[in-house]
This record gives structure tokens, C-alpha cells and sequence, in this order.
């Protein structure tokens, strides 16, 4: 394992820890926003639904990015450093689908509060 692989994964864990903050953001400020619902600050709860789907989509692009940068990365490995690249991409991969299925609910909550 050489140290460019070493800094590969490790630029990968930051980028993983990255969007875990943003998602955590994100589902922080859709909580918030249910705080406003109901009580006439409708600017508050709309205004909270699109922040959290804002940071959802950075999250997304960083995810996308990351997974961008690795799979560049491929052919510069040797066959064991690729092998364990493999085994560590499927996280960010599964990650991202995730992501897609909470930003479907946050941008559906959404719809649903415009429309009443």
C-alpha cells in the first residue's frame, strides 16, 4: 500500500465525513421546520424545507465528486490497492442512493406544504 493510496482513502473518509455533516444539517433544519408547521409562520417552514433540500443536493455533489475522483483514480493502482478501492467505493455508492431517497421525502414535504 503506498502513501498516494493512503492519501487517496483518506481524502475519501473526509468527503465521507463531509457529507455526513451536510446530512445532518440537512435533517436538522427539516426538523426545525416542523417546529413551524401548524403555528402561521408558514415563511420559517417553507424557508427550512428548502434550506435542509439545499444542503441535501451539496451533499449529494460531494458524494458525486468523491466518486468521481476515485473511480479517476483507478488506473493508477496497482491490483491489491484496487481491490480494496473496490470494497470501499460501494459505501459512497449506497450512500448516494440514500441520499436520493431523502431528498425524494424532503422535496415531496415540500409540495406538501405549498399546496396547503
Amino acid at each position: 500500500m503506498n502513501s498516494e493510496f493512503k492519501e487517496l482513502i483518506a481524502l475519501a473518509q473526509r468527503g465521507l465525513a463531509n457529507v455526513g455533516g451536510y446530512v445532518s444539517l440537512s435533517l436538522a433544519l427539516l426538523g426545525l421546520s416542523r417546529f413551524y408547521r401548524g403555528k402561521g409562520d408558514v415563511m420559517y417552514n417553507i424557508a427550512f424545507i428548502i434550506i435542509s433540500a439545499v444542503m441535501l443536493l451539496l451533499a449529494i455533489k460531494v458524494l458525486n465528486t468523491l466518486l468521481e475522483h476515485l473511480h479517476k483514480f483507478k488506473s493508477k493502482l496497482g491490483e491489491e490497492d484496487l481491490k480494496l478501492l473496490n470494497e470501499f467505493i460501494v459505501i459512497p455508492q449506497n450512500l448516494l442512493y440514500i441520499l436520493f431517497a431523502i431528498s425524494f421525502f424532503t422535496f415531496f414535504t415540500l409540495y406538501r406544504e405549498l399546496k396547503q
